[in-house]
């Protein structure tokens, strides 16, 4: 009713609506270099310019602070979603280059996950990155395991990295890192 002891009457206005990257058909793949724009980041996910932080060229996307950590004296969380991506028919994979130091490398702590929304609905669970070389156990990216997108033929997707670290306890270390992510034809090999 706009009647308390605590403040007066407010409104606000919706000047302009969501807007959504545009949809790109696959084949397609981004190296990270000129496509900030298109990609929906969350929470600690940054996009840097360093070449020493990325696969190919000189930029990428890391979920860690100003400091180089994900450590924010709290649980954190965030999402890196990419654009819009229309799968024409069955036989496409995905496929990324990533790093990583965090806490464990276990499936408890410090969740990694790849989830994908189709036609606009919600984002669900592809895949739990756990058991794989952390950045002191390796001074390379690793490329995941490609995932098939078949079931996904005639849909529009959109794929999303959702990092997790639960709590506030041991989140003092680099965080993930995500570069060249491609959606093509190219079966895995055998």
């Amino acid at each position: 009713a706009g009647i308390s002891p605590w403040s007066e009457k407010a409104t606000f206005t919706v000047e302009s609506p969501i807007v959504f990257p545009p949809e790109e058909s696959a084949p397609y793949s981004d190296t990270m270099e000129n496509t900030q724009s298109e990609w929906v980041g969350d929470g600690l996910w940054n996009y840097v310019s360093n070449a020493d932080m990325a696969h190919s060229g000189i930029h990428s996307w890391w979920y860690q602070n100003s400091y180089g950590v994900y450590d924010t004296g709290m649980a954190n969380t965030g999402s890196l979603t990419s654009p819009p991506v229309k799968i024409p028919n069955v036989g496409y994979f995905l496929r990324f280059y990533y790093r990583y130091q965090t806490e464990t490398t276990g499936t408890t702590w410090d969740q990694r996950w790849v989830q994908i929304s189709v036609d606009g609905g919600p984002f669900l669970n592809l895949v739990q990155l756990s058991d794989d070389p952390q950045v002191p156990e390796t001074s390379s990216w690793l490329r995941n395991k490609a995932i098939d997108l078949s079931s996904y033929s005639g849909h529009i997707i959109r794929i999303r990295f959702q990092f997790s670290s639960l709590d506030a306890v041991a989140n003092n270390f680099l965080g993930w890192g995500i570069d060249d992510f491609s959606v093509n034809d190219t079966p895995p090999v055998n």
